[in-house]
């Protein structure tokens, strides 16, 4: 583990020699999500195995796993888009596109959209022993969907 969050991201187009039919694709690769876990337990739990309360604190957190060392799977998205160009009167031009997004159909985790710098999180990393909420995810990526639409410059 090198404690890199690296993000990949790449676009690129092509015109096909043929027609006029220009492809494209964006590709983004994410790192996920640091898992987290912690467990606060209070002096009335923490009694029978001390044989006395806490001290200092009612309470005490305990973390469950490290902070840095688990993380959620990383998270890829390509998006395609199929063009073709059509020449109309004069110095007219339509051009027909179809745009793919999520194109493999990723149902990664992701957060809800933030103004702060840092991303939102994906998924529930609060621990409780009495949850079955830990690591479900808040929100996954909209599944595969088809764009199609048409541009006119005149």
């Amino acid at each position: 583990h090198t404690g890199w969050l690296t993000q990949v991201k790449a676009s690129g187009s092509y015109t096909l020699p043929w027609h006029e039919v220009q492809l494209g694709a964006v590709l983004q690769n994410l790192p996920g999500q640091p898992i987290l876990a912690a467990w606060t337990f209070t002096s009335a739990e923490a009694r029978p195995s001390l044989g006395r309360n806490l001290t200092g604190a009612a309470s005490r957190t305990l973390n469950l796993i490290e902070p840095g060392t688990m993380y959620t799977p990383r998270r890829t998205q390509v998006d395609v888009r199929i063009s073709k160009a059509i020449r109309l009167q004069g110095s007219r031009r339509l051009q027909a596109m179809v745009d793919i997004f999520n194109a493999f159909n990723s149902n990664a985790a992701v957060g809800a959209t933030s103004q702060a710098g840092e991303p939102p999180p994906a998924i529930n990393t609060t621990y409780s022993p009495t949850s079955a909420e830990w690591l479900k995810p808040f929100n996954i990526l909209q599944g595969r969907y088809v764009k199609i639409g048409a541009q006119l410059t005149f």
